[in-house]
């Protein structure tokens, strides 16, 4: 009984210990341990926490990380020194609303000019306006509105990449996309914005037939006139077709023969520099006496514009001869140039290839996340010519080019990383080419325009005596600006508009303004052939005898607006 009793307590005793281990290790009685949940191979990547990008939730669950936000993680790069960063956000003008702009310079009566250096997420459009319009002058010329009600024309220049510089004038800029998500964009933007002024104007002109002999059956509308001042600055444009830029330098002297002329009248000569960029909206830095827009069609065409330009006096210098300041060109690193791809479509340097003017420096700005290197070479490797060394993400490297030639290099890290730098001689045709593209076309074949002989003036029959004879000429003056649209409102384009003179008295023109002019008998448009000056420059005089009597209307070819009136008795 005892004996009994003694081994039912021991297993009591037993069982009680047991109980007290099984308290202690719960996984005791959880038999089969639990296999762990193998992930899979599916490619959709979160962002945790940590700010890693895992391949899947799964493999975020296992590290046992929070979720930060789907797709990959994005790693700020840092802003290089005076940018500035931005977000798009919906476009606020009538028709784009399902697109996205960044507004970099707002609406403003005065005009901006200057370069824009950008760097975006992806490729953008680039945009700047000129007005507002008045009523009528929207005619075929791409128009943008917020309301419906003030228009303005729009430059719209697609360079096709995200990053690059643009150079411009207008009323307004803004970096664009056609698309519904926002884009992110780090900029910088060195300008002026100038009041309105006689070099400094946005508005809206009406081609005329071209005034130049050779060509009668193009159209022509003047920006600024042949003056004695040279004009230096940028136009941006929008027109209603495809034109043609002319700058004007001269007039020319009698030892000059170049390629290309354009004259009046056979005498007075300018050189010509006559760039074809083959669109309607664009930007063009310019240089010369003269510019104008330009078309070969015999039908008249509508261009909204913006420039801004300085005046210096005296003819500029011919071309072949005219140093060309110094200036900066900025090459982008493109984001994720570190990773091989973008030497398929060249675009691991942005542009891959820049033409510059011996003298000017190149400052190559890293907006990539890794670092690089800006390392000159031949087919045999470096060749010493300039080496950045490694620069890290955000910064720059520059280097000023003193020799003329073809500078290759590439990235000593990232081997596949290349790109070329052309340098030509100091002293190439002065700023002729167009800009809206950051890649300018080959330049184009002069045109060789030879001016049509002017025939000698057959003498016109004696004319009786006036019954009353005059002490002096009758004058008439051409003030001050008449150059510019307005004068024509209060009849002040010739001063005075109308005069009266009896038949065989000489009426003599005096240009006082500081742009050639021309007195051109019949209306705008349509010339009579009774009298044609020619080009008067400034400061210079045009007479003309009246023998047949009756009222002589005439006009500025190069300034249709202006008109006038002789009345002969």
């Amino acid at each position: 009984m005892n004996f009994t009793l003694g081994i039912i307590i021991a297993v009591g005793v037993l069982v009680a210990i047991s109980l007290v281990f099984i308290a202690m290790d719960p996984g005791y009685l959880s038999g089969i341990p639990v296999k762990p949940v193998a992930c899979t191979k599916e490619h959709v990547p979160v962002c945790g926490v940590d700010g890693v990008t895992y391949n899947n939730s799964c493999k975020l669950d296992s590290a046992k990380i929070e979720l930060a936000y789907p797709g990959e993680c994005v790693i700020e790069k840092p802003l290089a020194e005076g940018w500035t960063r931005a977000t798009s956000t919906q476009h606020p003008g009538i028709g784009h609303e399902s697109h996205q702009s960044v507004m970099i310079l707002p609406l403003s009566e005065k005009v901006y000019s200057g370069t824009l250096y950008y760097n975006a997420t992806e490729p953008i459009q680039l945009i700047t306006l000129h007005g507002p319009l008045k009523d009528g002058e929207d005619k075929g010329q791409a128009i943008w509105t917020a309301d419906g009600v003030t228009k303005y024309a729009l430059t719209f220049v697609n360079p096709d990449n995200a990053q690059g510089e643009w150079k411009f004038a207008g009323n307004a800029l803004v970096i664009h996309t056609k698309k519904t998500t926002p884009f992110s964009v780090d900029y910088m933007v060195e300008y002026e914005e100038k009041a309105i002024s006689d070099s400094v104007i946005t508005g809206t002109i009406q081609s005329v037939q071209d005034p130049g002999m050779g060509h009668e059956s193009h159209q022509l509308a003047v920006i600024f006139a042949p003056s004695s001042d040279v004009y230096s600055g940028i136009l941006s444009y929008s027109a209603s077709e495809n034109i043609q830029l002319v700058s004007l330098r001269g007039p020319i002297g009698p030892d000059e023969h170049p390629e290309k002329t354009w004259t009046a009248d056979g005498t007075t000569i300018f050189e010509m520099t006559f760039v074809d960029p083959a669109n309607k909206m664009g930007s063009w830095e310019f240089s010369g006496n003269a510019i104008a827009l330009h078309t070969k069609n015999t039908t008249a065409f509508t261009a909204s514009y913006s420039v801004s330009a300085v005046k210096s006096g005296g003819m500029v210098s011919p071309i072949s001869a005219m140093p060309i300041a110094p200036s900066t060109h900025v090459i982008s690193i493109a984001n994720g140039a570190s990773a091989p791809g973008c030497e398929t479509t060249n675009q691991c340097y942005l542009p891959y290839s820049l033409e510059i003017i011996a003298g000017d420096t190149v400052s190559w700005s890293n907006g990539d996340t890794a670092a690089h290197t800006v390392t000159s070479k031949n087919s045999d490797g470096p060749d010493g010519v300039f080496d950045s060394s490694l620069f890290m993400a955000g910064n720059t490297f520059d280097f000023t080019f003193d020799e003329p030639g073809t500078y290759s290099y590439f990235c000593m890290v990232h081997p596949w990383m290349t790109g070329e730098v052309i340098v030509n001689e100091k002293f190439n045709e002065l700023n002729g080419i167009a800009v809206g593209e950051p890649n300018p076309s080959e330049p184009v074949v002069p045109e060789v325009v030879t001016p049509i002989p002017v025939p000698e003036p057959i003498p016109a029959p004696p004319a009786p005596e006036p019954t009353e004879k005059r002490a002096a000429p009758v004058e008439v003056t051409i003030p001050q600006g008449a150059g510019t649209p307005g004068c024509e409102t209060t009849n002040q384009c010739y001063l005075p508009y109308q005069v009266e003179i009896y038949s065989g008295e000489p009426v003599v023109w005096i240009n006082a303004d500081s742009a050639a002019h021309t007195v051109t008998s019949g209306l705008p448009g349509t010339p009579d052939a009774f009298f044609d000056s020619g080009m008067i420059m400034p400061n210079q005089t045009w007479q003309f005898v009246f023998t047949d009597s009756g009222e002589h209307d005439y006009y500025c070819m190069v300034h249709p607006w202006m008109t006038g009136k002789v009345v002969v008795s």
